[in-house]
């Protein structure tokens, strides 16, 4: 989890999605219809793809721009759609490291509320694991587990040793099951340790201060323009192209992530110095922001989560309807739900950044 508590803008790019696993037709949730569940696709070479050494599926770990990997869109896209021939995993979640945006993580899942059925099928995944896949059955508890490879936890847990680079590591595979699903998680022992690094703003000896992007916002949707043929000419462009493409959202996104890369930084910058205490540093942060934060929570932008997940139902019902004014009304209402939570984000972020400067000023540290 990140030390900044700020909280990026949750909304999503538009990019380009290569042909295999691709962003799950909105409005057309995961497939849930896949019954008797039949695990004859699963041959070892199947889970070779989706779990490797160099990648999952046609990605590659290590790779940036990996659609769907960010800590933003984690919490708004339902993941990529997997091809039939990997059934019953039927979508493809991948993660990237919170600074420098590599694929580190892709988790499979599929719906399944039975337990024993659920248990019954992570076993007969783990056996053509280790019969057929080179797999190695690992026993792993919270009490010991590495807090870099929490991800590598699971009902049932895998490795495999692998060279990268010409240095020793390992592949992860996590089989488990919770929240009426049966997920499959692929790590790689290198990435994960640098994803910790990251997500607590351990950066790379040098890392430059962040360059303010130039931000140029458009105007944003409304009752009166999702009446215009104009607009609704655009909506049905974006129905057509089958992923979110708004630009109104990428611009504000392009700007919440500056700002919150630049705390990181700036935390990173004072803990690298010395002169003050990791957790004295994340208190100031927190203090700041809860002062500039509605009722003082500093959490306040995240509790809006659950006040987007209403309109998010009605983008995709609109998607699933190819209704281009539905779709454009939802997403007025998605980018007001957006530029409320980039107030919030702004006042926390522009306290926290005043407490680092002074502080940094008081411990004789630039942060130029």
């Amino acid at each position: 989890m990140k030390l900044s508590p700020l909280i990026a803008a949750i909304l999503t790019v538009g990019t380009a999605i290569p042909a295999l696993a691709q962003p799950i037709g909105d409005g057309a949730s995961a497939n849930t219809s896949r019954t008797p569940i039949s695990l004859s696709n699963l041959s070892a070479q199947r889970l070779q793809r989706m779990c490797s050494p160099n990648g999952a599926m046609q990605y590659a770990f290590g790779e940036t721009g990996v659609p769907g990997s960010t800590r933003v869109e984690q919490l708004i896209t339902p993941g990529l759609a997997m091809p039939e021939s990997f059934a019953p995993f039927e979508t493809a979640k991948p993660m990237s490291t919170a600074w420098s945006n590599r694929l580190f993580q892709m988790t499979y899942s599929f719906k399944l509320a039975d337990e024993e059925l659920a248990q019954d099928i992570m076993s007969q995944i783990g056996e053509v694991l280790e019969a057929d896949g080179g797999w190695t059955y690992v026993y792993r508890d919270y009490d010991n587990t590495p807090m870099s490879m929490i991800s590598a936890m699971g009902w049932l847990s895998f490795e495999k040793t692998v060279e990268v680079g010409g240095e020793p590591t390992r592949v992860f595979l996590a089989l488990d099951h919770g929240l009426g699903e049966v997920s499959l998680t692929c790590s790689r022992e290198d990435l994960t340790r640098a994803q910790f690094g990251e997500a607590f703003g351990r950066l790379p000896e040098g890392t430059p201060r962040p360059a303010m992007p130039q931000v140029d916002i458009p105007a944003s949707l409304n009752a009166t323009r999702c009446a215009d043929e104009a607009v609704l000419s655009e909506m049905r462009d974006l129905l057509a192209e089958d992923r979110f493409s708004d630009r109104f959202s990428a611009k504000m996104l392009e700007r919440t992530s500056y700002r919150d890369r630049l705390t990181t930084w700036m935390i990173w910058k004072l803990d690298q110095s010395g002169k003050i205490e990791t957790m004295a540093i994340v208190g100031l942060v927190m203090e700041a922001s809860g002062y500039a934060s509605p009722t003082g929570n500093p959490l306040a932008a995240m509790e809006k989560v659950l006040d987007m997940m209403p309109i998010v139902k009605r983008m995709g019902d609109a998607r699933t309807a190819d209704d281009p004014q539905a779709f454009c009304l939802a997403l007025a209402d998605f980018q007001l739900w957006v530029r409320e939570v980039d107030a919030i984000t702004l006042k926390q972020t522009e306290a926290a950044h005043a407490a680092l400067e002074a502080k940094a000023r008081e411990l004789g540290v630039s942060l130029d």
